[in-house]
């Protein structure tokens, strides 16, 4: 703590991870609905899309993902790593399996009473969402909490590195604080700690019920 900017790297850690957390629950959320509920043209061509991503590896894609990121002048800022994952495959998927676990009569009965279908959504589906939020909270967070490669080409500050990338200045070529490092890996393991805790019951049952149809 006396020697390296800890809690500034921490601080960085949570900012990041808490616009991507809510960037990434507000968006597949949104985006599952519409797969389950909606009718349109293209629908099952489009989730079947959503779905093919989940096999493209992250690595293939830093390259392109870098030109647009850099093309937007985002290069060094937070938002160039909170922007690419304000969305995710997986999060849509399972967004869209809870919903269609949803009874239709319920958005049905919404909008006969002259609920919009985002009121409907608002209003009806959304309360009985809350194992699906907890699900997408804790997945969303901890995946970019835990994230390394991308924040690493992302952000050139040092200042401005979570704490997943600060981990490497404990680590040199020929040495390594070793007692630095797993003090840092214990702070930066406490709030998915906290965070399942408090989430677990809805977590588990979100789990169950995004397999459902």
């Amino acid at each position: 703590f006396e020697q390296f900017p800890v809690w500034r790297w921490f601080g960085n850690a949570l900012l990041v991870a808490g616009l991507t957390t809510v960037l990434s629950v507000v968006v597949n959320l949104l985006a599952g609905y519409a797969l389950a509920k909606l009718r349109f043209v293209g629908r099952s061509v489009a989730f079947l899309v959503v779905l093919g991503t989940l096999m493209i590896p992250t690595q293939a894609i830093m390259i392109p993902q870098f030109q647009v990121v850099s093309a937007l002048g985002l290069v060094g800022f937070f938002w160039a790593v909170v922007l690419p994952s304000a969305s995710t495959a997986l999060g849509v998927f399972l967004a869209r399996q809870f919903f269609l676990s949803v009874p239709d009569e319920l958005t049905d009965a919404a909008r006969v009473d002259g609920c919009t279908t985002f009121g409907a959504f608002r209003r009806v589906v959304l309360p009985l969402s809350k194992p699906l939020l907890a699900v997408m909270t804790l997945l969303a967070f901890m995946q970019q909490w835990n994230d390394f490669l991308w924040p690493l080409i992302a952000l050139r500050d040092p200042d401005l590195y979570t704490l997943p990338v600060a981990l490497r200045f404990l680590q040199g070529a020929y040495d390594a604080d070793y007692g630095g490092i797993m003090a840092m890996a214990l702070l930066s393991s406490v709030p998915l700690l906290v965070m399942f805790v408090v989430l677990q019951r809805y977590f588990v049952a979100g789990l169950a019920r995004s397999g459902l149809k």
